[in-house]
């Protein structure tokens, strides 16, 4: 199933229009500060995907030229979480149980099937909160999670007309008794269900992220010498991978009724100046940050565009976030959802 992207949300254009400064712009400019140049024979052998824990962040970060102060950085801005891999992929994934993208979804037989505004919505995901065991902060430790959606008809035009048309219907089902596969939904998203694997990791932000909007290029380079882009994005909590810009941020922008065009910084810099477009993405940063508060919110689940799945916009990624405050509560029905597209 194809999904179209969306079109002119307001986080969406706001970056959009940061992004046209840099388009066709020469290698970013380090000022004063000295090249880094990684050793190419070593460079992606010397790199990893996520570490394990904390402990392990540091250890990698503090052989890469960053100071102290760097590398508690990206300590505070990486999120415990789990990445979702497809059974068989990795042989060190722990076993998902009922975790899964697609198919049917266990609930009670006479349960009515989540619907928005009369139409019946789209089994998208399921999380086994029993496998998952604890490891993301804030998650029920037992049942089962399931994400539902409007994404039933081919363009989406349904869910685009309204600002919070791609938000999830969550249902958090507590106990597994009397469970069953409910086949009678409209559709599966994508052909079959696509059972998941489950390997805990601390999920790192990458260098060009918004977490890193302070950092001088030098040290961006140097982070990227030992962190490299994830091949696995499909991850439950955890640091959002940031296709065009950080989908927490943009559900924290919505959650607090924020248009995000209103924060930039006055006319976008001259054509090719990456300097002042370094400076006004910063300030643009500073502001949104500040008024929207993402670090108020956790992200429940992200899924990418992957082979076998249905497709969220041009091979984009579909990522659900709550207000913490919200999660404690178990107030499923405030989860928002933010989709980026190519």
């Amino acid at each position: 199933m194809q999904h179209a992207p969306r079109p002119s949300a307001p986080f969406a254009a706001a970056l959009a229009a940061l992004a046209m400064a840099f388009a066709g712009c020469a290698a970013p400019d380090t000022g004063s500060e000295p090249p880094v140049r990684p050793e190419t024979a070593s460079y992606d052998a010397h790199r990893a995907e996520r570490p394990a824990s904390p402990a392990v962040l540091r250890a990698m970060l503090r052989g890469s030229g960053l100071s102290d102060a760097r590398v508690e950085d990206a300590v505070r801005a990486s999120r415990p979480g789990v990445l979702l891999v497809r059974e068989g992929e990795r042989a060190a994934a722990l076993a998902g149980g009922e975790s899964r993208v697609g198919g049917a979804p266990l609930m009670p037989p006479d349960a009515p099937w989540p619907t928005r505004g009369g139409f019946r919505l789209v089994h998208v995901a399921q999380l086994d909160l029993d496998a998952i065991g604890g490891r993301v902060p804030g998650l029920p430790r037992s049942g089962l999670m399931q994400f539902f959606m409007d994404i039933g008809d081919l363009d989406l035009s349904r869910a685009l007309s309204s600002p919070t048309g791609l938000d999830p219907v969550v249902i958090w089902q507590r106990r597994r008794d009397g469970l069953v596969l409910r086949r009678d939904g409209p559709a599966d998203w994508g052909p079959d269900p696509i059972p998941m694997g489950l390997t805990p990791v601390f999920s790192t932000p990458l260098p060009g992220d918004t977490a890193f909007a302070e950092w001088s290029p030098a040290d961006r380079l140097r982070y990227e010498r030992v962190m490299m882009e994830p091949r696995v994005i499909d991850q439950v909590g955890g640091r959002p991978f940031e296709l065009q810009e950080d989908p927490v941020l943009g559900a924290a922008l919505r959650g607090a009724g924020v248009d995000p065009q209103r924060l930039l910084p006055g006319p976008l810099p001259a054509f090719g100046d990456r300097r002042a477009v370094r400076e006004y993405n910063r300030r643009w940063t500073r502001r949104a940050v500040a008024l929207a508060r993402p670090g108020d919110w956790t992200m429940l689940l992200q899924l990418e565009t992957a082979p076998g799945d249905g497709m969220w916009g041009d091979a984009g990624t579909m990522t659900f976030a709550v207000r913490t405050a919200d999660l404690r509560e178990r107030r499923f029905d405030r989860v928002l959802g933010e989709m980026a597209s190519h």
